[in-house]
């Protein structure tokens, strides 16, 4: 089943068809800049796909990023839960930086908390990354914060846990 929706001076663009032969629904199959939008009953955008720049907000019409979340409250936004009842551990959130040369000092992945100024400007506040210390032998946990201190934004490395010598570090450059 197909459907399309020609408009005035416009030729017949298909918008989504329903595949029997293999059981799927698909939205945009000829990659024209159509967007998808599920609203809530209250009328608000609950997921919307933005196919010109490939990017799928929840709860926002204009995604920054491949996926963007935003919330108006202050309860969970994300939540990953695991019903298995083994001992093994779960849910598990991965960052997997997959790099055909990992090189020693590439950042791995990175969690970075950010507050917007009252001029709207939006700044970082503190980060938690890994890094590759030596390529397959050991790996860093470093805890940045950020601080303005008067002479411009600088950041101060406060912890670092390092796997190659099993270190814990505190405030090693002084700061």
């Amino acid at each position: 089943m197909i459907f399309k929706l020609t408009e005035a001076g416009s030729t017949s663009q298909e918008y989504f068809r329903l595949r029997g032969s293999t059981r799927r629904f698909e939205v945009n199959g000829n990659s024209d800049d159509i967007d998808f939008v599920v609203y809530s009953d209250a009328g608000n955008i609950l997921f919307f796909t933005d196919a010109s720049s490939d990017n799928i907000g929840i709860g926002t019409n204009a995604p920054d990023a491949p996926l963007h979340v935003k919330s108006a409250g202050n309860d969970t936004t994300i939540l990953l839960e695991s019903t298995d009842t083994d001992a093994n551990a779960g849910p598990v959130l991965e960052l997997y930086r997959n790099s055909a040369s990992p090189a020693n000092g590439d950042d791995l992945g990175k969690i970075l908390w950010s507050g917007e100024k009252a001029d709207s400007s939006k700044y970082s506040i503190t980060k938690i990354y890994g890094e590759i210390n030596t390529v397959d032998a050991s790996d860093r946990l470093m805890i940045d914060v950020a601080s303005s201190g008067g002479s411009g934004h600088n950041n101060y490395e406060y912890i670092r846990l390092d796997g190659g010598v099993r270190d814990i570090i505190f405030n090693e450059g002084g700061q």
